[in-house]
């Protein structure tokens, strides 16, 4: 199961991440697992070289984990990343079993 997390804060998306393996089918045949690298990959594109917004990425190959969060909350920057939640969304509803969404609010400090 992979589970997908995304942060809100203020209810804007600041943060995404992204833990475990799908178990859809063995290494290197699994479309599941390379629909979620393929919208974790458009998100961190999309928001750094598209838009110039800064990201932060720390990858733990060890636990299968990879976290992206970005401080720029522009409409385009949100734009991108709605637009990359509702993919997983459609992706998890699709794939019940493989993937979870968790959304969490997050305060402001």
């Amino acid at each position: 199961m992979t589970k997908v997390v995304i942060s809100r804060r203020n209810g804007l998306i600041h943060a995404l991440s992204v833990e475990g393996h799908s178990g859809y089918a063995p290494s290197g045949e699994d479309i599941v697992c390379a629909a979620v690298t393929t919208l974790v990959q458009a998100l961190h594109i999309g928001l750094s070289d598209v838009l110039g917004n800064p990201v932060d990425s720390r990858v733990d190959q060890e636990n299968t984990k990879i976290a992206l969060e970005w401080h720029g909350m522009s409409s385009e920057v949100q734009a991108i990343a709605a637009t990359i939640c509702e993919s997983f969304r459609a992706l998890a509803e699709t794939y019940p079993e493989n993937v979870q969404l968790v959304e969490v609010q997050e305060d402001a400090s």
